[in-house]
């Protein structure tokens, strides 16, 4: 199995990718738990970046 990049999930969470590719994305964190770990700790990067910009 393939994983995507770090890079690939923020643009996931960015939602700037084609639809084709976020589906095919989606579809990827159910069957895979190191991408799941990955894109959970992105989010929650995230959540912190815009809790501190408030």
């Amino acid at each position: 199995m393939s994983h995507y990049t770090n890079e690939e999930w923020r643009q996931f969470i960015c939602d700037v990718l084609p639809e084709e590719k976020r589906e095919e994305m989606e579809s990827h964190l159910y069957s895979c738990d190191q991408c799941l770990a990955a894109y959970m700790e992105l989010i929650e990067e995230n959540a912190s970046a815009l809790r501190s910009e408030k």
